[in-house]
């Protein structure tokens, strides 16, 4: 991209940080605990290194209202087959639609170089554990919540970023707004 002098926007995660110190301001540096979030923060300063214009956005789980999103999925699918899933009530994201992450990524691509460059939060309006959102999911897809589990992000053996919640100025910028996962029905 460098060498062809053409726009990149590199799409990164909220989990580059150690989930001690929510939220998560765009000028945060990353602090990442876990190979995962290691490996994120280093294709960041790759980008930023080659392509010092290019656009960097982090995000959270992104959500498929049709359910197509791996872990919507692997969720559905279990539970309609009766299974039990586990889901983390300690651990905390800002899940956005699908929809709302690529319009709000159009929306950037179409910026001026210089307005589009650097670090944009992208991610829904709510902070939520992982067993809120598969409740958003059973809710959606009428499936049975007693399915699901509850359990602690805490009794992992490779430690996890506990809240990763993302503040952004920068969004305000933008007229897409990403709407909360319960403002939405699902379409599958």
């Amino acid at each position: 991209c460098a060498a062809l002098d053409i726009a990149l926007i590199h799409v990164s995660t909220d989990a580059l940080f150690d989930g001690d110190h929510a939220p998560y301001a765009e000028t945060d540096e990353p602090s990442p605990i876990h190979p995962y979030g290691r490996a994120k923060a280093l294709a960041e300063v790759a980008v930023r290194e080659s392509c010092p214009d290019a656009v960097v956005v982090r995000t959270s789980l992104i959500v498929a209202t049709d359910g197509s999103d791996s872990t919507s999925r692997w969720a559905i699918e279990s539970i309609r087959a009766g299974e039990r899933v586990t889901f983390f009530d300690d651990e905390f994201r800002m899940p956005i639609l699908v929809d709302d992450l690529a319009a709000q990524i159009w929306e950037i691509a179409a910026l001026p170089r210089a307005e589009r460059a650097g670090v944009w939060h992208l991610v829904g309006p709510e902070r939520l554990s992982r067993v809120d959102v598969g409740r958003v999911l059973c809710r959606w897809f009428a499936l049975d919540e007693s399915l699901i589990d509850v359990a602690s992000a805490a009794t992992m053996g490779e430690p996890r970023p506990r809240d990763v919640s993302l503040s952004s100025d920068r969004v305000s910028s933008l007229t897409c707004r990403a709407r909360p996962l319960g403002s939405v029905g699902a379409h599958g």
